[in-house]
């Protein structure tokens, strides 16, 4: 309950930064925000990634593997939201699409894959990984 009261408040801010909000927050620390371009946002928290309307109001849960997940990132076209899911051989790249409402695993879990983002022609997914003793590319 606290985290959807924290969502809405945020949402509130975010849609019009000359309102004062107060957030007040128990648990969760290092969070993500992202923008879309239609004006909702997306946030992770407490091990789970939520979706705000632009206009504000209720958060919504985008389903997900079991794993907690972080680092969501808007695709240019608000269809699609990249993030990072937690595995525990690693961390994993996910997508997860807006209107079929469901996840898909993008990397494996045998490595540390990690910082999702778009690439400029909005088809392809960036990543850092840690594969072959190289650190993170």
């Amino acid at each position: 309950m606290r985290a959807k009261a924290w969502l809405a408040s945020a949402a509130l801010s975010l849609a019009a930064p000359c309102v004062h909000a107060d957030v007040f927050l128990t648990e969760g620390t290092n969070l993500t925000v992202d923008v879309a371009s239609d004006g909702r946002f997306v946030t992770d928290l407490l091990g789970g990634i939520w979706v705000v309307p632009a206009n504000g109001g209720e958060a919504a849960a985008v389903a997900g593997g079991d794993s907690p997940a972080r680092r969501p990132r808007w695709s240019p076209d608000a269809n699609s939201i990249a993030f990072e899911a937690h595995a525990p051989s690693g961390a994993e790249i996910w997508l997860y699409s807006v209107e079929a409402d469901k996840s898909r695993r993008l990397s494996e879990g045998r490595y540390v894959d990690q910082h999702p983002g778009w690439h400029p022609d909005a088809e392809r997914i960036v990543f850092s990984s840690a594969r072959n003793d190289t650190d993170f590319d």
